[in-house]
């Protein structure tokens, strides 16, 4: 037993330094020297010498421990792997975006198939058709559109199994969910049921499966449930109240209804009561009719106005006094409310229900944080504060929300709560407080979902708080490939020069050319 154990950690160990040497031995990089290509490892050791016109692409598989490289040789994109080792030699070109490979102006398709270490499995390609067509085409992700002569077919993949599903020899072949369809003479020749679409189409109502249908069906049986408790309501109710009710009709039991009384506003609830073995209605004063306006501003939260001035009603107790000018909050579901008084403003916080600053703020901006939540930005001549559940941020020349730092201006905001942040005329980001890119540079910018790019006399850069930091010093820069590898995460981008020169480099700016 013992034995057997000892076999096992040994080649647990050996997988483990396998993986551990993997990177230096197997994970190569696209390296520069001159107008040539060849690979270094990820220290710049060259590997495979330069001597290939063109990078164009890689493969990298972790589980089996294989990487292939895309480079041009002459007009051809051909394969190599970390060994300089020639794939699919038999075919004059391949396609590392669409898949397809080239010969004697044909064209076929490829797979990558990926293998397994534990399994003791190893990736390859695996040919899906033969270069026997003119032309290949998508149609959806199993099935393609093949051409021959002007005529069209139809190539099928089920489980990655290439089959001819339907020959080439329609005028067109069209796709109508479940059915590939081919034509000849403007009308359907033959057909082909897709499995896949096939799957649970049964004799359903097509309505009763949308979403929209549920959701008015959800909204029928809501409102006549919300009808019935009115009726029953009114039903109940003494003529005085329902005279007193605004605007004329009883919410459902226990919400709040505002009423009027001497041309003064108020809120009630009603509840049922039971009075021996039949029920009656009770009506419950929530707030007395005293105020010139009241608006909800959230659960058992109201904004009342008196003589003038404005307060914060919380479950019926005063929370905020009511000697305000305004009282101001963009959303019901925040925790802070401005308070202005002669032209500046305070924040006022429900949870510490203190406070929190003086009135030196003169004017301010509410910015999305999140869904329903918000950040209440205060402004102090050209400084402003950013606030947060109580919480200081740092002072900042400005402050400028991430949809309006995009390239693209009218793009919407996917990260609410992001700023390009403005100090001493220097610009960085920052996120809920935490600063993410110190405003170290002429300009933050977001061009790609990945990363933020940083910029500096005119020169673009990569930043990424905890992956990565290339300097700026390119006329452009993209984030080319991404790989987790025995336990480190690897950046490669694509930079080029002023100079119209592309390279690449890691997440740290190391240029792998000469």
């Amino acid at each position: 037993m013992k034995l057997a154990i000892s076999v096992k950690i040994i080649l647990l160990l050996t997988i483990v330094n396998l993986f551990n040497s993997w990177d230096n031995d197997y994970f190569l990089m696209p390296y520069r020297s001159e107008n040539k290509w060849g690979l270094c490892d990820t220290t710049g050791i060259v590997k495979v010498q330069p001597t290939y016109d063109g990078f164009v692409d890689m493969i990298v598989d972790v589980e089996s421990k294989q990487s292939f490289y895309f480079v041009k040789q002459g007009n051809r994109t051909i394969i190599i792997d970390h060994n300089n080792v020639q794939h699919l030699k038999q075919y004059d070109s391949v396609s590392p975006t669409a898949s397809k490979i080239f010969k004697s102006g044909k064209v076929g398709m490829y797979l990558y198939k990926f293998g397994s270490l534990y399994e003791g499995m190893t990736g390859g390609f695996v040919i899906l058709a033969e270069p026997l067509y003119d032309k290949i085409e998508p149609i959806v992700s199993h099935a393609y559109r093949i051409t021959v002569k002007g005529k069209q077919g139809l190539l099928y993949m089920d489980y990655q199994t290439p089959s001819i599903a339907l020959k080439p020899e329609y005028d067109k072949i069209i796709f109508e969910k479940p059915f590939f369809k081919g034509y000849k003479g403007g009308k359907v020749a033959a057909t082909f049921k897709d499995p896949i679409y096939s799957i649970g189409s049964a004799d359903i109502a097509p309505q009763a499966t949308t979403k929209e249908y549920q959701k008015k069906a959800k909204e029928k049986k809501n409102e006549e449930e919300l009808a019935r408790q009115i009726q029953n309501l009114k039903k109940d109710a003494s003529p005085e109240d329902l005279k007193r009710i605004m605007p004329f009709e009883i919410t459902p039991i226990n919400k709040y209804v505002k009423y009027r009384e001497g041309g003064k506003q108020g809120y009630v609830n009603f509840s049922y009561a039971l009075q021996g073995s039949s029920k009656r209605l009770v009506k419950n004063v929530i707030m007395p009719a005293i105020y010139d306006s009241i608006s909800e501003a959230g659960t058992s939260k109201f904004l009342v106005k008196q003589n003038g001035k404005y307060g914060f009603y919380i479950s019926g107790r005063t929370v905020v006094a009511i000697e305000y000018d305004n009282i101001k909050f963009h959303s019901v579901y925040t925790d802070e409310i401005l308070l202005e008084k002669n032209r500046r403003y305070a924040v006022y916080n429900f949870n510490s229900a203190k406070i929190l600053t003086g009135f030196e703020f003169d004017s301010y901006s509410f910015i999305p944080k999140s869904e329903n939540q918000y950040f209440t930005v205060l402004h102090k001549g050209s400084i402003k504060l950013l606030w947060d559940n109580g919480i200081a941020g740092e002072e900042y020349d400005d402050l400028i929300p991430y949809n309006q730092i995009t390239s693209d201006k009218n793009q919407k905001s996917e990260f609410p709560g992001y700023f390009k942040i403005k100090k001493n005329g220097r610009y960085g980001l920052l996120y809920d407080h935490q600063t993410i890119i110190p405003a170290a540079y002429d300009d933050v910018i977001s061009e790609y979902p990945e990363f933020q790019t940083t910029i500096n006399n005119g020169k673009k850069g990569a930043y990424q708080q905890n992956y990565f930091n290339v300097p700026p010093r390119y006329k452009s820069i993209k984030l080319f490939k991404n790989f987790y590898i025995a336990n480190k995460h690897y950046f490669l981008f694509k930079v080029e020069t002023a100079s119209g020169i592309y390279f690449y480099t890691d997440k740290n700016g190391r240029e792998f050319k000469q």
